[in-house]
């Protein structure tokens, strides 16, 4: 056993300098990369906000998913968001025991429920939103895109589109609102602004055609508050769903608009299954958007013991309170275990020896099968699903174009880190049949 290489301290100087480091000076990437190759050690301790011990790779991170002695904190390892923004109750995802599984199990009964219309409404929303992008002389994708999630999303769910916008004020900024005892007073401020739109959206949920199919639901999950059920299920669309899912469409156009000929690839696929289910080729494109660029960065476990973490540098103690913070993209883009991982390569999955190592991007194993008592995202699935249509519908009956060729950030981070940098904006969206 080997004990955390790193240091914590001084307490506040090392937490200046680590945050300015990761924020503004190296950036998140390089600020992982160089503490690495200093220390030998996919595994050392940062003061990133707090103190904090760094697992870059998938052995190590797989303990923060899997093991009941690693728990979540009130937010996001160091990212917390303000308590009104989230209606006063902490969302399950942040809770232990039964305050994260009654909730969850709740959600895989929804989903459940919901599955049988997902193709239904996700296509009824696109054809709205493709018309508005065709009848567009330029548009933005990523606006767009969010248009579109926030309201597939909605309309799937609980059976009403919520407002994009509001959506996108109040989870775009939840995690970096500021001196808010300070803004609250300032009614032109974003965290003020940010508060009368979860209002909006609070509202919007209570009042959704499925609501009451929920509560009742809820009630015999042991949840009997129809009011904390109508914020749980705010934070799941707004931040769960929205958030991930239009991080991953994004870098999905942005991938297909660097490479023409996987665009080719997945038409042609379309065009010969014609409805008829299996998309191999289009499965291994949206497995290499998510190994590279996975919508969840970080996942974060604080030990309730003194314990032992197994990972690919060998094996740590890890005291009993110390906050564990998993970095996903360093351990899917290992060299040690994918050649050239800077490469976008989807038929590395054809290989087992290269694409064998299940991915982790929905906060678990994307193989593994959701239990309400785990960490796994319970939507990972509907997600996944949700990318296919999106592709398919894009592709098949679609030419598009972008203006300037997409770039993502390795240097500033933010919660749509994942995605391309910038607009995407399109100069160029037509039906197939018009391009001759």
């Amino acid at each position: 056993m080997r004990q955390v290489p790193g240091s914590y301290g001084p307490p506040l100087l090392k937490t200046l300098f680590d945050t300015v480091d990761f924020l503004v000076v190296s950036g998140w990437e390089e600020f992982f990369a160089r503490r690495r190759r200093r220390h030998g050690s996919t595994v050392f301790r940062v003061n990133l906000f707090k103190p904090t011990v760094a697992v870059l790779d998938q052995t190590g991170i797989g303990a923060l998913f899997g093991d009941a002695d690693l728990i979540q904190d009130y937010g996001f390892g160091w990212a917390v968001p303000p308590l009104p923004l989230v209606g006063g109750v902490p969302p399950s995802i942040f809770g232990s025991g039964e305050a994260h599984d009654g909730p969850k199990r709740l959600y895989l009964r929804l989903l459940a429920r919901r599955a049988e219309r997902l193709e239904a409404v996700f296509a009824e929303t696109f054809a709205e939103v493709a018309a508005r992008w065709r009848a567009a002389p330029g548009f933005s994708f990523a606006d767009g895109i969010e248009d579109l999630v926030a309201t597939f999303v909605g309309r799937w769910l609980i059976g009403a589109a919520l407002d994009p916008a509001d959506i996108r004020l109040v989870y775009n900024h939840i995690f970096t609102q500021r001196l808010t005892a300070v803004t609250q007073w300032l009614p032109w401020s974003n965290y003020a602004r940010s508060r009368l739109a979860y209002g909006r959206l609070l509202a919007a949920v209570r009042g959704a055609p499925d609501f009451p199919e929920i509560a009742a639901m809820a009630a015999e999950e042991g949840l009997p508050d129809p009011e904390v059920v109508a914020k749980q299920l705010t934070f799941l669309i707004g931040m769960n769903s929205f958030l991930g899912l239009q991080n991953l469409l994004k870098s999905l156009v942005g991938e297909f608009a660097l490479h023409p000929a996987w665009q080719e690839e997945v038409r042609r696929e379309a065009a010969a299954q014609a409805g008829r289910g299996a998309t191999p080729v289009l499965d291994r494109v949206i497995r290499e958007t998510l190994r590279l660029h996975p919508p969840v960065f970080f996942v974060f476990g604080r030990a309730t013991r003194d314990r032992v973490l197994d990972t690919e540098s060998g094996s740590f103690a890890i005291r009993r309170g110390e906050l564990v913070m998993g970095v996903i993209p360093f351990a899917q883009n290992d060299p040690a275990h994918v050649p050239r991982p800077e490469r976008f390569d989807p038929d590395r999955f054809l290989d087992p020896a290269t694409g064998g190592r299940p991915l982790i991007w929905p906060r678990g194993l994307e193989t593994a099968t959701v239990a309400a008592r785990d960490r796994t995202c319970p939507g990972k699935d509907a997600a996944f699903a949700t990318a296919r249509l999106f592709c398919t519908a894009l592709l098949r009956d679609h030419a598009w174009s972008l203006a300037a060729p997409p770039a993502w950030d390795r240097h500033r981070f933010s919660l749509n880190v994942a995605a391309p940098k910038g607009s995407l904006t399109v100069e160029r969206f037509v039906r197939k049949e018009q391009t001759g």
